[in-house]
C-alpha cells in the first residue's frame, strides 16, 4: 500500500485483546469474598427490574441500626477534626467509626446502642462553634443534608429586675424574638 510522497505503509496493527478486569490489577490476586454474583433480572411491564429478598435488607439493616446521621450549618470543619473531637466531646463508652460522604454528610457507626441514645439526647453539639445536627439513621433516611428555617433556642435574661418576671411580662419581651414555647420551672417559682 502506498501513502501520499512515496513512502509505504508498514501494515495494519491489531490491538491486542483483553479484558475489564485487567484494568484494576492482577485479578487473582482480589479477595474471592469480593466478588459480585449476577442474578437473573424479572421483567414486569417490559421493565427490567431487581428484585430483592427482604430477609437480606433487614439483615444488613441490622448492622447499621446504631448509625447516626450529622451535618453541619455552616462551614464544615475537616473530617480529620470532626473524627478526633467527636470522641473528645462525646465520652462515648464504645467505639466509632466516621465517614464523610460526598455530599457532606457525616456518618457515625456506633458499637454502643447507650452511646447511640446519649448523642441523640444530649445535642444540640458544636465543633469548633460550628452546630451540627444528628439524626439517627433508618431504611428509609435519605442521606442529605438537613436544612432548617426554625431553630429551638433557649435564652437567659441576666440581671433582670424582679417586676419582669411575670408569664405576661416574659411574653411581652420574648415576643421579640419569635415565637415562644416556654419557660423554666425557677422562672415560674420566681426563684
Amino acid at each position: 500500500m502506498r501513502i501520499g510522497g512515496g513512502v509505504e505503509s508498514i501494515g495494519v496493527v491489531k490491538p491486542k485483546a483483553f479484558s475489564w478486569r485487567s484494568l484494576f490489577g492482577n485479578a487473582e490476586r482480589h479477595d474471592q469474598d469480593l466478588k459480585l454474583v449476577f442474578h437473573k433480572l424479572s421483567v414486569i411491564n417490559e421493565e427490567a427490574v431487581a428484585l430483592y429478598l427482604k430477609k437480606i435488607i433487614d439483615d444488613e439493616a441490622r448492622l447499621w441500626s446504631n448509625t447516626l446521621v450529622g451535618n453541619f450549618f455552616g462551614r464544615r470543619p475537616s473530617y480529620s477534626y470532626v473524627k478526633s473531637m467527636a470522641m473528645k466531646i462525646w465520652k462515648l463508652k464504645g467505639s466509632v467509626e466516621t465517614t464523610l460522604l460526598d455530599n457532606g454528610i457525616f456518618v457515625f457507626k456506633l458499637s454502643c446502642s447507650k452511646d447511640k441514645q446519649t448523642l441523640l439526647d444530649g445535642g444540640p453539639w458544636n465543633f469548633g462553634k460550628v452546630p451540627m445536627i444528628v439524626r439517627s439513621w433508618d431504611p428509609s433516611l435519605e442521606l442529605k443534608k438537613t436544612f432548617l428555617d426554625q431553630i429551638p433556642i433557649w435564652i437567659t435574661l441576666p440581671h433582670l429586675s424582679f417586676q419582669f418576671w411575670s408569664f405576661e411580662a416574659l411574653g411581652i419581651i420574648g415576643s421579640v424574638l419569635g415565637t415562644l414555647i416556654c419557660t423554666s420551672k425557677y422562672t415560674k417559682n420566681k426563684e
